[in-house]
């Protein structure tokens, strides 16, 4: 693993390289020039002696602080993902083993690069050769002193060459002894619930004194002390799951305001309480339970409530999410329409914006305006379906009634819908935004072929779809 560590990061970049970097992932032009003025328009001034200098040009580098600044870097830093994606195509290339099967090779926060490859130096080679790469377009340099290379299960030989190419010093991580030394440093304070870390129990000696106050009363008395030779893990989980239970218990039932100065965890758990009362859920019932169900905690809180008639229309459809979002907003009524905007006060040609005859409300829009009825009229004759479209009380009723179902005529019956009901916003948005209008034929056909390859890619509707394989006339 080679840890990098970027010179002057945000100070070293190039101007001509973010400039390059945002015309090759096709940002707009005019946006770019903006990008570009707030870049090259920065100067610097130096105070000597209580007098400003003369301003000095900036030549390249984001500037500290500018809120542009990050997202420009991390577009910066693009250009190296897709370099070391190119690695999985190269044969002399080998993941780190514990990567290969993820096609992890870099991970990186801010100025900090950690590099994966397989202990040999052919990878380890190709690896840094393609930081060099970037680093020659972009202007970041590696900072060779406070970069380093970690090893594991790598021959020394073997070290000593790849140190040898890459001119950077080896890194160590922490040993065991080091970390059973922190671990030792955990103790309970007594004025806080008795909850601790399971390292916290093997490390106490038999003779601490283990107690936990609760207000008025007190749990253990402070005189009395535990003794005990923690010798196995379930001798452990044991003390530490019964300790746990009887103060938690005993907790909640007194003043629970008394501890602001626990730790967040704690004050989470002893929170629960009111969660398991809210319920209905007896704590003290609960305690003698052998297992505690969530899912049934997490019902009692939800409550019983109707079903909505469209629940199988967002809940139970394969279509892509972009579908189901307008679908929903439709179904709770919030989709923007005109009706919704002049309530709210805003100064908008009332008129429809397919048909230009009535007022443009809801169910107009998705369901009676010609322009919609001619499309679901088609939709409807392409699944063979032989009634006219209803408003969205009528569907949603006759879809409770007819296609409530996991069949296949239901699910391409619910696809079709949500589709519809996209594919009509999308029109009346392109012909308010951008003057676009197309035929009502022309939406039947672009909608259908999103159902039919959108279907025939699941292995349940293939057989089905195959047979409206065609547009309706």
């Amino acid at each position: 693993m080679l840890k990098v560590d970027m010179m002057k990061a945000y100070d070293s970049i190039e101007w001509a390289y973010i400039e390059q970097i945002l015309v090759c992932l096709n940002f707009p032009g005019v946006f770019i020039n903006w990008i570009m003025q707030c870049l090259i328009s920065v100067a610097y001034s130096i105070v000597i002696n209580g007098k400003p200098s003369p301003l000095l040009q900036a030549k390249k580098g984001l500037r500290q602080g500018d809120p542009i600044s990050p997202y420009l870097f991390v577009l910066a830093m693009e250009y190296l993902c897709r370099l070391l994606k190119q690695l999985k195509h190269d044969r002399d290339f080998k993941f780190h083993p514990r990567c290969a099967k993820l096609q992890v090779i870099q991970l990186g926060f801010a100025d900090d690069l950690l590099l994966f490859s397989k202990g040999d130096v052919g990878s380890v080679q190709k690896l840094y050769g393609l930081f060099h790469k970037f680093s020659s377009a972009s202007g970041l340099q590696a900072n060779l002193q406070k970069s380093s290379i970690y090893f594991g299960g790598v021959r020394e030989e073997v070290q000593q060459q790849i140190l040898a190419v890459l001119g950077m010093t080896k890194g160590s991580l922490p040993s065991a002894s080091s970390r059973q030394n922190v671990r030792k440093s955990h103790f309970l304070d007594c004025k806080t619930p008795l909850l601790c870390r399971k390292s916290a129990v093997t490390d106490v000696s038999t003779q601490e004194r283990w107690w936990a106050e609760s207000g008025e009363s007190s749990v253990m008395e402070q005189s009395s002390y535990l003794q005990t030779a923690v010798e196995s893990e379930q001798q452990e989980r044991q003390i530490v799951g019964e300790m746990g239970t009887l103060i938690l218990y005993k907790r909640w039932n007194y003043q629970r305001s008394k501890y602001h100065q626990a730790s967040w965890i704690v004050k989470k758990i002893l929170k629960a309480s009111s969660y398991m009362e809210a319920a209905g859920l007896i704590v003290e019932e609960e305690i003698k339970v052998q297992t505690f169900s969530i899912l049934r905690m997490y019902l009692k809180l939800m409550g019983t409530h109707p079903r909505v008639g469209w629940r199988n229309l967002i809940c139970s459809n394969p279509c892509p999410p972009k579908w189901l979002f307008i679908g929903y907003l439709v179904a709770n009524g919030r989709v923007y329409s005109k009706d919704r905007l002049i309530n709210w006060g805003m100064d908008v040609d009332p008129l429809c914006q397919l048909c230009k005859g009535v007022a443009e409300t809801m169910n107009h829009l998705f369901f009676t305006c010609p322009v919609a009825a001619a499309v679901w009229s088609k939709l409807l004759q392409w699944q063979g379906i032989t009634r006219q479209c209803c408003e969205w009380p009528e569907e949603c009723e006759w879809m409770e009634m007819h296609r409530n179902s996991n069949n296949s005529s239901s699910v391409i019956y619910r696809m079709t819908l949500a589709g519809g009901i996209y594919h009509i916003w999308k029109e009346r948005n392109q012909v308010l935004f951008q003057g676009k209008r197309r035929s009502a034929d022309t939406i039947v056909r672009v909608m259908v072929q999103d159902v039919f390859f959108r279907a025939s890619r699941m292995v349940k509707l293939a057989g089905p779809i195959a047979s409206l394989n065609f547009y309706p006339s």
